[in-house]
């Protein structure tokens, strides 16, 4: 807070206005205010006026002025959060047959999805329990395109190695990856049962994070029955609040997911 250096010069609105960044006049004018019915300043030529040689007054003007910067620096974070329904209807469906999303006032899925990619300037987050080569055909050119841009591709999914399930689509895409400049990361998020039927944990998310900053969250299975033939419902949301979902993806991957080489 910039004050007159000489504690005979006396501070008034103009004066701490002036000689503050975070300060304007109505606050001043506040301030002041106050600082005349607690005694701490005087009228002098027709504006209040105080002297600043009372420690006590020094101690509240510097408090008063923290106080508006914190909300001032609150202001300025809070920032637009964006949420768009995104759905998928089942083209099989003859109650469906002449409906799209946009009638619902929704996109389809993955345009949504390519939507993500395309704008992604440094990374994309992709976890899914299920993965096809048929269903990925929607969304393979959106992450070809991101990684020939260098933007990084972290994938996180369940039973990845040879013949299991997923591995086809996730061979696809490191046969995608090869030479470009984004770097592709996979990871197996699977631990098995004694037994072998279910496992003791794995993941059931379905996310596309673009640069921590917004996300597709939704039923749909990155599958051809997710993208076309089931009923699926998703949002993409747009909000600093983002961030949470990436952090537990990262806390996956740094913990336990089994890292994937092609």
């Amino acid at each position: 807070m910039a004050t007159h250096d000489t504690r005979d010069s006396p501070l008034t609105v103009e004066t701490l206005v002036d000689g503050t960044e975070s300060i304007d006049r109505s606050l001043a004018t506040s301030i002041f205010e106050f600082l005349l019915s607690k005694g701490y300043a005087s009228e002098e030529n027709g504006s209040a006026a105080i002297h600043v040689d009372s420690p006590d007054c020094l101690e509240l003007l510097i408090a008063t002025r923290t106080a508006h910067q914190v909300i001032e620096q609150s202001r300025a974070g809070t920032e637009p959060i964006g949420v768009e329904f995104v759905c998928t209807l089942p083209e099989n469906d003859p109650g469906f047959e002449h409906l799209d999303p946009v009638d619902f006032d929704m996109q389809q899925i993955t345009t949504r999805l390519l939507t993500l990619c395309r704008n992604a300037s440094e990374e994309l987050v992709l976890t899914s329990p299920f993965l096809e080569i048929e269903g990925m055909e929607w969304l393979l050119p959106g992450l070809e395109g991101a990684l020939e841009r260098g933007v990084d591709l972290t994938l996180v999914s369940r039973e990845l190695r040879s013949q299991q399930p997923n591995h086809a689509a996730v061979q696809e895409l490191f046969n995608i990856a090869a030479g470009l400049p984004g770097q592709l990361e996979v990871y197996d998020y699977y631990e098995p049962d004694p037994d072998d039927q279910y496992p003791e944990y794995t993941l059931h998310s379905k996310l596309l994070i673009a640069d921590r900053s917004a996300a597709y969250v939704g039923s749909a299975n990155f599958t051809k029955y997710g993208f076309a033939e089931n009923l699926e419902i998703g949002v993409v949301v747009e909000a600093p609040a983002v961030r949470a979902l990436y952090s537990v993806v990262a806390h996956l991957v740094a913990n336990s997911g089994v890292r994937v080489e092609c």
